[in-house]
């Protein structure tokens, strides 16, 4: 509170807010604040699993969907399935404000779906590349399986897709026209060979690393329950 402004007005009375920035969380803003982000054009990062592991609120993301401020789902490490974390995006909004006015509907299986992808892409500075499927734009896209038995039976698809999606039912992935990914499993290279070197690095690194460990493992610590009570279940 140096300059008696909050960090966002501070931003803007600087220069900083605009199409050519990133906010990452958002989560404690003022309506005011909401007005800059609108008004510059300003992007956001919306991270609801981090709001869920670590942080301390929850972006108003159906309300910047309404006033039109430019969004894209994203996360700094906590999750990686796509699917999932549009589930996280709109389950968040559920608990921190739906509930709270009786809003059912959240945005629509559709708005989490088009800030994954579309708007996702625009939010990032990449809108005119990717992020659509149209003619000039780049062939990056999913082939999803709708016949499994979480999505064969849906009324809805865009919905169950949001609310039951999961990286399994992707068949392909491609990446400018090619043919990257086929059934979670990489194509020209070896996958798993990669996950195995990069354990193997991470473990090392970790080890030779100087952490204190605040608070115990889960295993530890279930362990360290059971000690204390007494407790055998499973």
């Amino acid at each position: 509170m140096r300059h008696g402004l909050r960090p966002l007005e501070h931003l803007h009375l600087v220069g900083a807010l605009g199409p050519q920035l990133l906010a990452a969380h958002a989560t404690l803003l003022t309506p005011h604040e909401l007005t800059l982000l609108a008004d510059t054009g300003t992007a956001v990062s919306y991270n609801p699993v981090a709001s869920a592991w670590k942080g301390n609120a929850v972006a108003p993301a159906t309300a910047m969907a309404e006033r039109g401020i430019r969004f894209g789902l994203g996360t700094d490490g906590t999750r990686g399935d796509g699917f999932r974390l549009a589930e996280a995006a709109e389950f968040a909004q559920r608990l921190a404000y739906g509930l709270a006015t009786g809003d059912s509907s959240c945005g629509a299986g559709f708005t989490w779906l088009e800030h994954a992808t579309g708007r996702g892409a625009d939010a990032v500075g990449l809108g005119a590349r990717t992020g659509t499927i149209a003619h000039g734009m780049a062939a990056d896209f999913l082939l999803v399986d709708t016949g499994t038995p979480e999505l064969a039976l849906s009324w809805d698809v865009p919905w169950e897709l949001v609310r039951r999606g999961n990286r399994d039912q992707i068949t392909a992935v491609f990446v400018a026209g090619r043919l990257r990914m086929w059934r979670g499993r990489p194509t020209g290279w070896d996958g798993p060979a990669l996950v195995r070197r990069a354990a193997e690095l991470a473990r090392a690194a970790v080890g030779r690393a100087d952490v204190t460990r605040v608070h115990p493992t889960s295993t530890a610590a279930r362990a360290l329950h059971r000690a204390r009570t007494g407790s055998t279940a499973q």
